[in-house]
């Protein structure tokens, strides 16, 4: 593959210099050097991995983008790495850049009531990568940012997310129809798996322990670092899968709240009648 013209390089350069800076305004030239280095870095997505700097060129440019106009350049960007790289060739900043446009993803379908089946193709093609880089990195002992972590399903994401945090009685009955049309139609996405079934009264669940309390960051600064990289990681990996622990407990957690709030609305309505 040929090298870059040397004033794409000087543009991504430039813009490394300007993003470090994260202005809250930005001149006229300082965008036009940013929109160049974007343009560069857009060309060689298909080929070639992102870097820190680079991602980081193009999340800039994507928040300075309006609300209606980010998703989808952020769609955009990590439809070319899905579309037409391996996933063995994906780095860090690969991952993190397909993670938020998941997420974007998701919270678009969430706020206008989509499902999968709604999204265009390049979308799907965008969750469909995601999901196989989930597991990717689930099976190399890593997780995925906690914001997408939570995305374990599309289908739940944009449906239930947000009933998950509403009052049950502001679950209006539309919404309601829409949740029970979702789990006639993926069973599977809701049983609870036999190793984890509880039966008896409701009582008999189990609560979340109180386990030790974990220092803050100003006391973790204070403490000595592991020496080599190789422990480094190794205990980044032990924080990861706990914190991937966690996540999937507080999920679960929903899932227990939204059962209560939906038998909340069947009691409170039987009452009402």
């Amino acid at each position: 593959m040929s090298k870059p013209s040397p004033q794409p390089r000087i543009a991504v350069e430039r813009a490394t210099q300007i993003v470090a800076l994260d202005p809250k305004y930005i001149s006229s030239n300082s965008l036009n050097t940013v929109q160049t280095a974007v343009k560069a870095i857009d060309q060689d997505l298909s080929s070639h991995g992102l870097t820190k700097e680079e991602a980081d060129i193009l999340l800039f440019y994507a928040s300075r983008l309006p609300p209606s106009q980010r998703k989808d350049s952020l769609v955009r960007f990590a439809y070319c790495i899905a579309r037409y790289r391996p996933e063995d060739a994906f780095t860090n900043s690969d991952y993190e850049l397909i993670d938020l446009a998941t997420e974007g993803i998701a919270k678009t379908a969430e706020d206008t009531g989509t499902t999968k089946d709604d999204i265009s193709q390049r979308e799907r093609t965008v969750v469909a990568c995601w999901q196989k880089c989930h597991e990717i990195r689930k099976g190399h002992g890593s997780v995925i940012s906690a914001s997408t972590s939570i995305l374990d399903s599309f289908e739940t994401i944009s449906v239930l997310s947000t009933q998950q945090t509403l009052d049950a009685c502001k679950i209006d009955t539309t919404k309601a129809a829409r949740i029970a049309n979702l789990m006639r139609k993926n069973p599977d996405m809701f049983h609870v798996p036999a190793a984890t079934t509880v039966e008896g009264p409701w009582d008999s669940l189990p609560r979340l322990a109180n386990g030790p309390v974990l220092p803050g960051y100003d006391v973790a600064a204070q403490m000595t670092m592991p020496n080599t990289l190789e422990e480094i990681e190794a205990a980044r990996n032990l924080r990861l899968a706990d914190h991937e622990y966690l996540l999937q407990q507080l999920i679960n957690n929903d899932a227990l709240l939204w059962r209560l709030k939906s038998e909340w609305i069947i009691r409170a309505k039987e009452k009402e009648e």
